[in-house]
């Protein structure tokens, strides 16, 4: 923690002291006393300042520099420093089965086994990527996660997000990710998504019958619930085309192209379809329930 003094220039009062000391230690015209006798006062001449009157002199100066110090106020400041960087995640798998026992390389004139040029071209891979994060898979019979990648994973709260976050942690940990799992109000992990304050989010979409409200506004560019920032040029295309005709077989084929490009390179993995149960009353009559899973009481009526 650095030290910083909220007022310095009550420092140069330092500076005074040395005048102060000196101009103190001054002597003037010495008081008299008229006697009768010398002989009467002999002793008196011969008495000298003792060495406690001359440390608590030190003392009294020491006191007063301390002071003027003080006046400065000294402080140690605790500052956080945020730095944006871009990088990637990379998992790297090393094979440690005993066919790396082999001595058939190299390393500066002496020979070695394929695990220690292993180590060492991993080693320089490292030093050579400082802006991204690596994790180690090892396998020789089986393979284990050797030092796993940690990533934050926001999840709305809820008994169903919960658990679909667990199972999608186990999996993760298998490839080598480590998942923490932050649960979050619903309200707050929106507003979050949108400020880009994560690294995963789990969230949830109740479809829409037509194709167009399940992808326009999730993968064009600048799109008001792109929260990854995907930007396509030929997806932006595609989805112009399946807006401006209304040809299923046209815009079936518009959307191909956007699985095929967004799947592929987007920012969202599409991990299972909702399963919605309606239940009804017999009397009710005229509901129709849409593809897409949600609830519309238009032209729905009790009997």
């Amino acid at each position: 923690m650095p030290l910083t003094l909220a007022h310095p220039w009550f420092l140069l009062l330092l500076l005074l002291l040395p005048v102060a000391a000196w101009w103190r230690g001054q002597q003037g015209k010495p008081a008299a006393f008229l006697y009768s006798s010398v002989q009467l006062v002999s002793g008196v001449a011969n008495i000298s300042h003792s060495s406690a009157g001359r440390a608590l002199a030190a003392l009294r100066w020491l006191t007063l520099a301390l002071f003027i110090v003080g006046l400065a106020r000294p402080q140690f400041v605790e500052s956080e420093t945020a730095v944006k960087a871009s990088g990637i995640d990379i998992v790297v798998a090393i094979d440690l089965s005993g066919s790396m026992e082999s001595e058939d390389f190299e390393l500066k004139g002496q020979r070695v086994n394929r695990i220690t040029i292993a180590k060492d071209v991993l080693k320089k891979f490292v030093e050579k990527r400082p802006g991204d994060r690596i994790g180690l898979v090892a396998f020789a019979g089986k393979a284990y996660v050797a030092a796993p990648l940690t990533l934050d994973f926001m999840v709305p709260n809820g008994p169903e997000n919960r658990a679909v976050a667990e199972v999608v942690q186990s999996m993760a940990a298998e490839a080598g990710f480590d998942l923490k799992i932050r649960v979050t109000e619903f309200a707050t992990s929106l507003k979050q998504s949108d400020d880009g304050d994560y690294q995963l989010y789990l969230n949830g979409w109740s479809g829409r019958s037509d194709p167009d409200g399940n992808s326009f506004v999730f993968q064009t560019c600048n799109a008001p619930q792109n929260n990854g920032k995907f930007c396509d040029k030929e997806v932006d295309a595609a989805h112009a085309v399946a807006r401006a005709t209304s040809d299923p077989a046209e815009r079936k084929k518009a959307y191909e192209i956007v699985a095929r490009k967004f799947l592929a390179e987007g920012s969202i993995l599409y991990l299972y379809p909702a399963q919605v149960l309606v239940a009804l009353t017999d009397k009710v009559e005229g509901y129709k329930q849409m593809p897409d899973g949600l609830v519309r009481v238009v032209g729905v009526k009790l009997k």
